[in-house]
C-alpha cells in the first residue's frame, strides 16, 4: 500500500509540469489568420500520428488520442504509425486490428459512427508499407494531428511538412492529463488492493461500462476491505438528458447490489444514495482508494481538494478508459425508450 501511495504521490508531483508544458504548446502550429478573416471551418477529416514500437495493442495514451480524433473529426481519420525501424509483422498486424477496434468504439462514442478509419503504416528509413508519403496522406485530410509530447514525431512532421506546396496545419494535442492516476487499462499484473474503497455514479441501465466500473472497483478491494458504491440519487439527477425514462433508484441500486452479488460473492460492499457530490469519499479519512472512467477523473480531483481541506490524506485514484459504443450508453438507452414511447403513443391514437 505505501508503495502504491508513494508511487501515486511522485507521480502526482509531475502533474503540473505536464500541464504547465501542455499549456505552452501552441494549439496550431499555422500562420495567424488576419484579424477580420471570418472563423475557419470546422474540420472535417485528419491524419493522428504515432510511434510504433512493436506493441501488439494499443495504449491507453494512444486510445485516448483517437477517442480525441473521433470526436473532432466527423469524416475520415487516417492514424499513421511510425517507426524508426523494420517491425515485427505478427505485432503490427494484430497492433493494427485492435486500432481499427479502438477507433470504431471511439467513434460510436464521440456520436460519430460513420466515421472513415484508415491505418497505415510507415516503417524504417527505406520502405513504407503505406505505399505513400506523409505530404500525400496528409494532401487529403484538414489537420495532421501529433501528441504534444512526442517532441521528435512532431519535429519530423513539421520538417516533413514544411516541403508540401498546401499542407494542412499541425495540431499538438495535448497528452491524456493522468500523471496522478493508477490507469488500470496499463496494469500487466494484479491490482493493487485497499482497505476501503469508493465508487460512485447514477448506474441508470446497467450497461458494459458500469460492470466493468464495477469489476475493478471490486477486484481493488482488500478480501477483509469494504467497497462503497454510491448511487446518485434524484436530486443530483435533475438535469439528466431524458430524466424521463430514469430508472428509480431501486431499480439502479438493485442492479448494483445484484452484479456484485453475482461476480463477487465474498465481497463486502455497502450502497448508498448519493444526495451531494462526493458523498462520503470527500468527508471521512478512513478511505483510500476510489475508481473512476478517464470521463471523470475531474471528480476524483475535487473529492480530492475537499479532502485536502479537511487534512485528509488524498485518495488513490484509479482510472479506466471509457470505450463502449453509444449502444451501451445510458443517455443513449434512455433515448431510445422516449423514442419507444413515443412510438406506442402514436400508434394508439
Amino acid at each position: 500500500m505505501l508503495a502504491v501511495t508513494t508511487g501515486v504521490a511522485a507521480a502526482a508531483a509531475g502533474v503540473l509540469r505536464r500541464r504547465a508544458i501542455a499549456a505552452l504548446h501552441t494549439t496550431v502550429v499555422a500562420a495567424e489568420a488576419p484579424q477580420d478573416a471570418a472563423a475557419p471551418p470546422k474540420p472535417q477529416s485528419g491524419l493522428l500520428l504515432l510511434p510504433y514500437n512493436n506493441e501488439t495493442r494499443p495504449s491507453f495514451e494512444s486510445n485516448e488520442l483517437v477517442f480525441e480524433c473521433a470526436k473532432k473529426f466527423s469524416q475520415q481519420l487516417t492514424v499513421w504509425l511510425k517507426s524508426s525501424t523494420q517491425p515485427d509483422a505478427a505485432a503490427l498486424t494484430r497492433f493494427t486490428l485492435a486500432m481499427y477496434d479502438d477507433a470504431f468504439m471511439s467513434a460510436c462514442d464521440a456520436n460519430h459512427a460513420n466515421l472513415q478509419c484508415t491505418v497505415l503504416a510507415d516503417c524504417g528509413t527505406f520502405g513504407s508499407v503505406s505505399g505513400s508519403s506523409l505530404c500525400t496522406a496528409a494532401a487529403e485530410v484538414d489537420e495532421v494531428v501529433v501528441c504534444s509530447s512526442h517532441t521528435a514525431l512532431a519535429r519530423w512532421a513539421k520538417a516533413e511538412l514544411a516541403s508540401a506546396q498546401a499542407a494542412p496545419p499541425l495540431v499538438l494535442q495535448p497528452p491524456p492529463d493522468v500523471d496522478d492516476c493508477i490507469v488500470v487499462d496499463e496494469i500487466e499484473g494484479p491490482l493493487p488492493s485497499f482497505a476501503k474503497v469508493a465508487v460512485g455514479g447514477t448506474f441508470d441501465h446497467m450497461h458494459a461500462g458500469h460492470r466493468k466500473l464495477l469489476a475493478v472497483a471490486a477486484a481493488a478491494t482488500a478480501p477483509s476491505g469494504e467497497l462503497l458504491i454510491g448511487v446518485t440519487g434524484p436530486a443530483l439527477l435533475r438535469n439528466k438528458k431524458h430524466a424521463s425514462s430514469l430508472q428509480s433508484y431501486g431499480e439502479r441500486e438493485g442492479a448494483v447490489a445484484g452484479f456484485l452479488r453475482s461476480v463477487a460473492p465474498a465481497l463486502h460492499f455497502v450502497t448508498a444514495q448519493l444526495q451531494e457530490p462526493g458523498g462520503a469519499a470527500a468527508t471521512d479519512a478512513a478511505f483510500e482508494a476510489i475508481v473512476v472512467s478517464t470521463e471523470t477523473v475531474g471528480g476524483a480531483r475535487w473529492i480530492n481538494a475537499r479532502r485536502a481541506e479537511r487534512g485528509f490524506p488524498p485518495l488513490v485514484i484509479l482510472t479506466i478508459a471509457r470505450r463502449n459504443s453509444t449502444l451501451q450508453s445510458s443517455t443513449w438507452l434512455r433515448q431510445q425508450a422516449d423514442a419507444a414511447a413515443a412510438g406506442a403513443a402514436g400508434g394508439s391514437l
